[in-house]
């Protein structure tokens, strides 16, 4: 139920930025608010999944990730990419094998973990993504992980783990075809 109500919260982070968008409603404290509740919903929700495993190596992953959410909430924020990968991917990683009953092991967490550290640019907008339409699909997994039956839920989640661990090697790679050239574009309009 616990990693159930992870993804709800996932979507419901999706659509406040929605709306956000929609409404041209933006300000400096609801930004530092938004901030604050995903470190706490992406970063110490996932930890605590992962670190009642119990095992000593476990736990010490799990410290790092907390300790890399509070790291990147003080950096100041790009809105076309991210610097290290973004910490929803080792979220991912710990919630989808807590929800789909299979085992993270603590080096693939721990490798997650420390990549959301190195300052390597990963895209953060649909521009500097490709801007394909699987942009526009990223909160359909999401919310299937919160309605599907059990039966289904097993086969989503291994889904959304392969993406994580693809998008968590994949990223920079794509920020280099596209988020570069996105960038000297949204320069040259100013």
């Amino acid at each position: 139920m616990g990693a159930r109500l992870f993804f709800l919260a996932l979507f419901f982070d999706y659509l406040d930025g929605v709306t956000a968008r929609l409404l041209r409603s933006s300000s400096k404290r609801g930004e530092a608010l938004d901030r604050f509740c995903d470190r706490i919903t992406q970063c110490i929700v996932p930890a605590i999944t992962y670190s009642v495993r119990g095992s000593i190596l476990e736990v010490l992953t799990a410290t790092l990730f907390v300790v890399a959410g509070a790291r990147r909430y003080v950096l100041r924020r790009n809105p076309e990419f991210f610097r290290g990968a973004p910490l929803f991917i080792p979220a991912l990683m710990i919630e989808s094998s807590a929800l789909g009953g299979f085992e993270l092991p603590w080096i693939l967490l721990l490798m997650a973990v420390v990549m959301t550290i190195i300052p390597v640019r990963y895209p953060r907008s649909k521009e500097a993504s490709g801007g394909s339409f699987l942009w526009y699909l990223r909160p359909i997994p999401v919310m299937l992980l919160v309605i599907l039956p059990d039966l289904l839920v097993r086969y989503v989640c291994l889904t959304v783990f392969a993406g994580s661990v693809a998008l968590l090697i994949a990223g920079p790679v794509i920020w280099r075809m596209w988020g570069e050239k996105a960038l000297k574009k949204i320069e040259e309009d100013y």
